[in-house]
């Protein structure tokens, strides 16, 4: 996976662990270093919040994304580095960003006045089981969100088994239909082969007779 994040390439796996170097505030410069400060301060007061607050710091956590590719030319460390030195959990930070970039476009499901729990699981979940759950007369919760995920897979998992059934059904269907043909072509080849047998002997016992009259 590119090592440059970005989380719209990102389903349901978060980035596999990978070595970078130390983040370093002072190789930034200062409008840089006070942005990301900044934005630093604001995540952390966030964090501990509701699910509209994880939203918030997402936004924020894409901003200095964005701002560290960009900066010294990219020569200050990684993004990631970034996270280490602050001390915010890498899995949560990922979490928060790709909840945003999933939901920040459809204010209608109302995603900001869920638990963080509930967040989580809708940000990680099928694009079915989020209209399924949405759509339901209850209010969504972790377990009837992961109770849908388990069904969905099932389905998924069923559908796959019955179209493989379908590809072998096909396939045991053409493969009987070729033998049924290979068949029918010898049987006809030994029907010619007799008939010609057949009517080679009656002209030859035709020849015999014309031979005795004469």
């Amino acid at each position: 996976m590119n090592n440059e994040m970005n989380l719209t390439l990102f389903g349901n796996e978060l980035p596999q662990e990978q070595e970078f170097e130390e983040f370093r505030y002072e190789v930034l410069d200062l409008e840089d270093r006070e942005f990301v400060q900044e934005k630093e301060y604001e995540i952390r007061t966030h964090w501990t919040r509701a699910a509209s607050e994880i939203m918030d710091s997402g936004e924020k956590l894409i901003l200095v994304q964005d701002r560290l590719k960009r900066a010294n030319k990219g020569l200050h460390g990684s993004f990631e580095g970034w996270l280490k030195k602050i001390g915010l959990d890498r899995a949560n930070a990922f979490f928060s960003m790709k909840a945003y970039n999933r939901f920040i476009d459809r204010k209608s499901l109302n995603v900001e006045t869920f638990s963080p729990g509930v967040l989580r699981e809708l940000t990680y979940a099928p694009e079915e089981v989020i209209e399924q759950v949405l759509s339901g007369p209850d209010r969504p919760t972790v377990r009837s969100i992961q109770a849908a995920k388990k069904a969905q897979k099932k389905a998924e998992e069923e559908a796959e088994q019955a179209k493989k059934a379908a590809i072998k059904a096909k396939a045991d269907a053409d493969a009987a239909r070729k033998q049924l043909t290979l068949k029918q072509a010898s049987f006809q080849a030994e029907f010619d082969a007799l008939t010609e047998q057949f009517e080679a002997k009656i002209k030859n016992e035709e020849k015999i007779e014309v031979n005795a009259v004469v």
